[in-house]
């Protein structure tokens, strides 16, 4: 290499580390990423990704810096896309090439997304004819935009669903590519529109489809009888469950289509997703329900969740301790692992050997050893406690459990608490404080409990009001509640910009039981529930109490925060 070119090499890598340590990079994490970077030649901002020193937003924000004339555009930009602008633009993409416009600039030119400088070549190719102005993205907020605006996969559902009717061209309407694309297209549509679950039921006259979204059930379509009746038995051949097993109830399964080669033009979602399946037969027939895992999801920073200073900094602090125990409470869907993961990302993962056992692993992180138990497990308990214990063995420093369900996990995860390891595990419960009333119901005794135990997170996700159609909500039972403040409501029908939910995206509604010396004492000596409970958390502390303040400050509505909350006595 020529000394010139050394020299730019040189000043390439020290703007790199100052943009990296404005970002907050420790100089040990650049190192081994540099280090690896010598032996494989992969970029720099790739390795800093996969090894999780590096979070998708802030490498997008690091290629921005250093990319010249390329501004960094956030997913909070991409939530604040203006719906009409683009639809009046009239383009139409075909699958996702790894860009996506994103409105309009100032001057008029077209403003395109890509994840780096090299992906706008072909972005420029395809748009032809327009004046572009580049800006960066990571893939996610990328993929979102494309998804939400120009993928059309209502269309693609409307299609399947005539060819299977028999009023497409050509088409077999009993043939399996048909039942094939229309199972395909419902669950491509869901996984599009971020739901979590899919269900299909009967009503004894129709077949419905409906997804969840946000935490809110909405009806996608409606099927013939006989087609839905055909539908069901190819779900459950896909998921290998036979007639005479589903008689029994409910069967577990995990919908693949019947294999990759099978799959067709749905293969893709495969590589992304995993389709958990369970099949019933309810009095007006057969049903199913299937949970999208979304296996590239991201977890976000915790300063991102929505909490306040308070509560973001104990949940930090309980991150950096030597040894104790985490848990975090409330039902499926309340973003439980979402906050575990965030505070998990607060520790180094290179000095610190961080492991977990999951049901299922929902987000992948390069330098965890993660450990899944597999669906077929026939007692998910009695697994994770067996896997519990030889994790042990590992020689970790914290551990993540996905869930304590019973006695015996229990047990061995206040053991692991009290031999210097910290612990992080989620319970099933309504609040914070009842938390502790299960866990005596397990057996754990309150001397070991109080003595781990550093806080409770009890946490639901309410729907965030949509900025641009909210409206005020002076209705006498809101202000009753608000002793007069000021709130908001959904519009009826919502606008373009929320799909007509009224709603665009979701905050956490949470409670701490932060564990002090008082508290402790409490718990070790068996304390009533309640009284706990008003020493660690209060009345102005309780979730009903939070969920109040975001409503005073607009952030949601009282109708969501009654979906999601119960009002203190």
């Amino acid at each position: 290499m020529s000394s010139e070119a050394e020299a730019r090499a040189a000043a390439e890598a020290a703007s790199l580390a100052a943009v990296l340590s404005d970002l907050g990079v420790p100089a040990h994490h650049v190192r081994s990423a540099r280090a690896r970077a010598e032996a494989t030649g992969e970029p720099l901002t790739s390795i800093l990704l996969d090894y999780g020193f590096l979070s998708p937003e802030r490498t997008a924000m690091a290629i921005a810096r250093l990319s010249r004339g390329y501004g960094y555009f956030s997913w909070q930009d991409a939530e604040a896309i203006d719906a009409g602008e683009l639809e009046r633009l009239g383009l139409r993409l075909g699958r996702f090439s790894g860009y996506a416009p994103v409105g309009l600039d100032s001057d008029g030119a077209l403003v395109v997304a890509v994840p780096e400088p090299a992906a706008s070549v072909s972005a420029a190719n395809e748009l032809r004819g327009r004046r572009l102005r580049f800006v960066i993205a990571s893939r996610r907020t990328i993929e979102r935009v494309y998804r939400r605006f120009f993928a059309d996969t209502g269309r693609q559902i409307d299609e399947a669903l005539a060819r299977a009717r028999g009023q497409g061209r050509g088409a077999e309407a009993d043939g399996p590519e048909t039942l094939r694309d229309v199972l395909g297209s419902l669950l491509r549509h869901a996984c599009y529109s971020e739901a979590s679950d899919l269900y299909f039921h009967s009503t004894g006259r129709v077949g419905v489809a409906k997804m969840s979204v946000d935490g809110v059930s909405r009806l996608l379509r409606v099927l013939p009888p006989e087609l839905y009746g055909r539908l069901l038995n190819r779900i459950a051949m896909d998921a290998r469950i036979r007639e005479e097993d589903l008689r029994q109830g409910l069967r577990e399964g995990e919908l693949d289509f019947g294999g990759r080669e099978q799959a067709g033009p749905y293969a893709d979602l495969l590589d992304r997703y995993s389709f958990r399946l369970e099949l019933g037969l309810a009095k007006s027939g057969p049903t199913a329900v299937v949970r999208i895992l979304d296996r590239q999801a991201e977890t976000a920073e915790l300063d991102a969740l929505g909490f306040d200073a308070t509560t973001a900094w104990r949940l930090r602090r309980y991150a950096r301790t030597g040894h104790g125990l985490v848990l975090i409470t409330g039902p499926t869907g309340s973003g439980k692992t979402t906050t575990l993961y965030a505070m998990l990302k607060e520790i180094d993962p290179e000095a610190v050997s961080v492991q977990s056992i999951e049901f299922p692993v929902e987000y992948r992180h390069g330098l965890w050893m993660q450990y899944e138990i597999p669906s077929i497990a026939r007692d998910e308990g009695e697994e994770m406690g067996r896997r519990l214990k030889g994790l042990l063995r590992n020689a970790p420093n914290v551990i993540l459990i996905g869930e304590i369900r019973d006695e015996g996990v229990a047990r061995t995860t206040l053991d692991a608490a009290h031999t210097g390891h910290l612990v992080f595990s989620t319970l099933h419960t309504n609040s914070a404080a009842g938390a502790l009333l299960r866990l005596r119901r397990l057996g754990v005794p309150g001397e070991d409990l109080g003595e781990a135990l550093l806080g409770i997170l009890a946490q639901r996700l309410a729907r965030r009001l949509c900025e641009r159609c909210k409206v005020p909500d002076s209705r006498p039972g809101t202000q009753a509640l608000l002793g007069g403040a000021a709130a908001f409501r959904a519009r009826d029908g919502g606008c373009p910009a929320c799909a007509g939910a009224g709603y665009r995206g979701r905050i956490p509604i949470y409670e701490l039981l932060h564990v002090n010396g008082k508290v402790r004492g409490l718990i070790e000596r068996g304390a009533p529930v309640i009284e706990i409970e008003r020493e660690a958390i209060g009345a102005e502390g309780s979730m009903w109490a939070m969920g109040l303040k975001l409503v005073a400050g607009g952030e949601t509505s009282v109708d969501e925060l009654l979906r999601v909350a119960r009002p203190d006595d």
